[in-house]
C-alpha cells in the first residue's frame, strides 16, 4: 500500500489527518524525519496541502458542515461557528472552497421536499433555486 492510499484510508476512517507520530506506525518507519521527508514528497506532488500548520488531503471529497439554516428565510452564513468535516463524493461539489453544508430548520420548504433536519449544500455567491 502506498502513502497516498494509507493516508486516504486513515482520513476516511478518522475524519482527520494522522499526527507525525501516528504516521510513523502507519508508514512502518522509525523516525519522524523519515515521516517529514515522505510528507514533503506528498506536498510536492500535490497530494497533500498545508493550511497553516495543518496537513490536508488536496482532493478529499469533504466539505465543512457550517451549522444550520432556516428554511425559506435567507440569512448570511456565520463563519465563527463550530464546524465539522462531512464526506461527499468528488463529483457532487464543483467549488469545494466555496461550498458548505447546512442543516435545515423549519418547515417552510416541505412542498419542495426539503424537510427539517435535511442537509443542504450551499455554494457561496449563488442564488437559491
Amino acid at each position: 500500500m502506498n502513502d497516498e492510499h494509507i493516508l486516504s484510508e486513515y482520513f476516511a476512517e478518522n475524519r482527520r489527518m494522522p499526527t507525525y507520530e501516528e504516521m510513523k506506525d502507519l508508514f512502518g518507519v522509525a523516525s519522524k524525519n523519515t515521516v517529514a521527508y515522505r510528507v514533503n514528497k506528498l506536498l510536492e506532488s500535490g497530494f497533500l496541502i498545508k493550511e497553516g500548520s495543518k496537513l490536508m488531503l488536496a482532493e478529499c471529497g469533504y466539505v465543512m458542515r457550517l451549522g444550520t439554516v432556516q428554511a425559506g428565510f435567507p440569512t448570511a452564513a456565520d463563519e465563527d461557528v463550530e464546524t465539522e468535516l462531512m464526506s461527499l463524493d468528488d463529483f457532487l461539489v464543483e467549488k469545494k472552497n466555496a461550498t458548505y453544508m447546512l442543516e435545515v430548520q423549519g418547515e417552510s420548504m416541505i412542498e419542495a421536499g426539503i424537510l427539517e433536519g435535511d442537509m443542504v449544500l450551499v455554494e457561496r455567491g449563488r442564488m437559491a433555486r
